[in-house]
């Protein structure tokens, strides 16, 4: 698990803004979330950063937090938001300089530590979503690498038409909900990591039978509709 998600998220010792002007460090660690369809800093930010890395905000970081927060949730300039937040941040690429004090002195051992710490939390988001029953039946495999790295990237990725899907054992429309109605728009590093997260699903069960075969032939063909909807 750790191995797909460092692939996927890659590494900073100072905080960066990414693509949608969130402050990050780590192994992908989000300073910043969205919940409820509004930005707020992190739940438990300084807490896990304590407690995983003996490391104490300064109150500069956090008043800069507030002010990203700010600047997402700005609906006069909202063509504006992610530049501001990028801004206040002051880098956009991992290890670069920035406005934040914060930094991992340890490197990529400080961003294990810290990985090593919150990871449960994203496994519980998993479990609460598809429920016990199903994350006992999934846990220890490729499936469940899955979905943890998604709720690592954001746990509303595990909507209901996926958790349908897997309650039903149909992996192949789990593999479908994952890799084309999970993208998240038009970033094309978000859309590989789906496809790599998909990737991870096996279209059958671990019996084969002819309605399972006819369900993956469904989806190869609304795949193929789609692609060459694309292509036009």
């Amino acid at each position: 698990l750790f191995q797909f998600i460092k692939g996927r998220e890659g590494h900073s010792r100072t905080v960066y803004a990414d693509t949608k002007g969130i402050p990050t460090i780590g192994y992908g660690y989000a300073m910043v979330i969205k919940s409820g369809g509004v930005w707020k800093v992190r739940d438990k930010l300084e807490d896990q950063l304590d407690k995983s890395l003996d490391i104490t905000l300064q109150e500069s970081d956090i008043t800069r937090l507030n002010q990203i927060v700010i600047a997402l949730n700005d609906t006069i300039t909202p063509n504006d938001n992610v530049s501001q937040a990028q801004a206040l941040v002051g880098n956009t690429k991992a290890d670069g300089n920035s406005n934040f004090n914060l930094t991992f002195p340890n490197g990529e051992a400080d961003g294990r530590k810290l990985y090593d710490y919150i990871i449960n939390d994203y496994k519980n988001e998993v479990r609460k979503r598809i429920g016990d029953a199903l994350y006992n039946n999934l846990d220890g495999s490729n499936e469940m690498v899955a979905l943890v790295s998604m709720a690592y990237n954001g746990p509303s990725l595990i909507d209901t038409d996926i958790v349908k899907a897997l309650a039903n054992g149909n992996r192949a429309e789990a593999w479908f909900e994952i890799r084309y109605n999970s993208n998240g728009g038009n970033s094309r590093g978000i859309a590989n990591r789906r496809y790599q997260e998909s990737a991870m699903f096996n279209h059958y069960d671990a019996v084969f039978n002819e309605a399972g075969a006819k369900e993956v032939m469904r989806m190869y063909t609304i795949q193929k509709a789609i692609s060459y909807q694309l292509s036009a």
